[in-house]
């Protein structure tokens, strides 16, 4: 059994996130929803999460849920996979905004484990 979620749209594309267990995708639940954006707020400099594009916003979502809950997806892979979501579906910056903004999460969260 697998859990499909579907997590962003842009010109008719659709990316899809699959998950070979359903409690894996409980990491996307609302639940960690605010754990997830307040660890994004804390990695952003000068910029607030509601003013983010709503691509940009769920591609590091996407990242932070990899990097904090996901623990069989190496850090590091988790961010290359979002800078490759970013380049897809968001902007011209999107892809070195995103690696900035995840790779400050990681070394922020490796810095207090």
């Amino acid at each position: 059994m697998t859990y499909e979620h579907i997590l962003l749209t842009r010109a008719g594309h659709i990316a899809t996130v699959t998950f070979n267990r359903p409690d894996k995708a409980n990491a996307l639940n609302f639940e960690h929803l605010l754990e997830i954006d307040e660890a994004l707020r804390d990695a952003l400099d000068n910029w607030r999460l509601d003013r983010l594009s709503t691509i940009d916003r769920a591609v590091l979502r996407i990242g932070a849920v990899e990097i904090l809950h996901l623990d069989e997806i190496p850090p590091k892979v988790a961010i290359q996979e979002a800078i490759h979501l970013a380049e897809a579906y968001g902007g011209d910056d999107s892809p070195r905004f995103v690696n900035g903004v995840l790779d400050a999460l990681y070394k922020g969260r490796a810095e207090t484990s």
